[in-house]
């Protein structure tokens, strides 16, 4: 081996040495990079905590509104039923009025009756 070899050897090496060095800025940079989305991902995470926070408060104010719903729903129903109560109240009402009025027409009819037969006995006289 000759000395141009060796120091063909040597510029090689030395390429080499430059080539790794390169590799290895490389992967400091990649290195950093992966370091600063790792730090964002961190950062990103307590937003998404807040935001699950965010819809775990908006369904609880959505369960509340139906809850809301609903017991305004069961009070109209409470409402359909008094005002059901009260139309059966004026239906036997009407009953009781309509029963009321067969009576005075009986009675109608009795004085009615007797009306001739007083008429008859009058006659008589």
């Amino acid at each position: 081996m000759s000395g141009s070899d060796f120091l063909g050897m040597g510029c090689d090496l030395l390429g080499l040495d430059s080539c790794l060095l390169g590799i290895g800025r490389c992967l400091l940079e990649m290195g950093r990079d992966l370091l600063g989305m790792g730090r964002d991902l961190l950062g990103m995470g307590p937003d998404l905590l807040g935001m699950g926070r965010c819809l775990l408060e908006m369904g609880q104010r959505l369960l509340g509104i139906n809850y809301c719903f609903m017991r305004m729903g069961r009070d109209l129903l409470g409402l359909d039923s008094g005002l059901l109560r009260i139309g059966f109240c004026f239906l036997e009402m009407d009953h009781s009025l309509l029963g009321m009025d067969l009576c005075l027409m009986g009675m109608g009819r009795d004085l009615l009756g007797i009306g001739p037969s007083l008429l008859g006995r009058g006659h008589g006289l």
